[in-house]
């Protein structure tokens, strides 16, 4: 029984953020998105915290950094594209390292996983992400522009989002 293999669209928004806003704020947000889990819904504990985290962050930052380098719709193609492959290879070297602790097998064990299930999830997972990411970016990336929370600006401080957030809380403390 592999109850932990669980598929969500969370890796989808992640990499919108990492694609908007650079890489380190897509690894920022599966961090935050990894405790989230885990301190209220996850029932994998820390295990399932590392591996989310491991999967989020690969998709997000693989994604970010090519996507800031390439800022087009060939340049979103490659960069979900080497996220997808870029989180199997992770995802099959974590299973390897983590999951023997975590089920109480060996790691041939999980090995044996690989081809039939492991493979096969963490591709199918990725790629599902990656297609809903290429067709929701734009549109929200519209709606980000066009609600005024991200100000043009050449300051690059104040052209981001988050920033802007925050300011405002801080107005109104």
């Amino acid at each position: 029984k592999v109850s932990f293999l669980s598929f969500d669209l969370k890796d989808t928004i992640i990499a919108v953020v990492s694609l908007m806003y650079g890489p380190l704020y897509g690894v920022a947000s599966a961090g935050i998105v990894a405790l989230l889990e885990f301190l209220s819904v996850s029932d994998t504990g820390v295990y399932g915290l590392i591996m989310n985290f491991a999967s989020s962050a690969t998709f997000a930052f693989v994604a970010g950094i090519i996507y800031k380098n390439k800022r087009n719709f060939k340049g979103a193609i490659l960069a979900v594209g080497f996220s997808v492959i870029s989180v199997v290879v992770v995802m099959m070297l974590a299973n390897i390292l983590i999951t023997p602790y975590y089920m109480g097998v060996t790691a041939k064990t999980v090995i044996g996983l690989i081809p039939t299930l492991l493979l096969p999830f963490n591709f199918c997972k990725a790629l599902i992400n990656a297609s809903a990411t290429v067709v929701i970016y734009k549109p929200i990336r519209k709606i980000i522009k066009k609600s005024g929370i991200e100000q043009k600006s050449n300051n690059s401080e104040n052209n981001n989002v988050f920033f802007n957030i925050i300011s405002s809380l801080k107005k109104t403390i």
